[in-house]
């Protein structure tokens, strides 16, 4: 009988274990407000966000801001990162696996101006356009801390 609370407190444990995520939170676009600089969130091309170790989400208006954030972490580690995909509107991919392109051109909302795309080829095609080149996520980053 003793041993009923320790297996319910671990049947217990396991569901709270499951029913967490990786999958990103959606944005609501013109209502969710940027983590970091307070704007709102009205470009669905450029917002990101992070969910941190403890389960919790951080959006913003730019991956400038997020990259930011990352550097200061004031709500703890980051579990996972996420990135609007610039041809598919307010669609969140995961943003160590994706291109990125920057230029002056594409006048993010803080002026990160970068942009990050989940096909290659794409990326590849904008990046061209632009006179720039593809990056990955470390040089994305890099770039925004200079």
């Amino acid at each position: 009988m003793r041993s009923l609370p320790y297996l319910l407190s671990l049947f217990l444990v396991g569901i709270m274990m499951s029913c967490s995520s990786d999958q990103a939170e959606p944005i609501n676009l013109n209502k969710d407000m940027c983590d970091y600089c307070r704007m709102n969130i009205s470009d669905g091309r450029f917002g990101a966000e992070v969910m941190t170790e403890k389960g919790r989400y951080y959006k913003f208006d730019d991956i400038k801001c997020l990259v930011h954030y990352a550097e200061e972490k004031p709500n703890g580690p980051i579990k996972f990162f996420f990135i609007h995909d610039f041809t598919k509107n307010n669609k969140l991919i995961d943003a160590p696996t994706a291109h990125f392109v920057w230029s002056k051109e594409f006048k993010s909302p803080m002026r990160g101006n970068i942009a990050a795309f989940a096909d290659k080829a794409e990326a590849d095609a904008v990046a061209k356009e632009q006179g720039s080149q593809v990056e990955n996520w470390d040089a994305a980053k890099k770039r925004i801390l200079e």
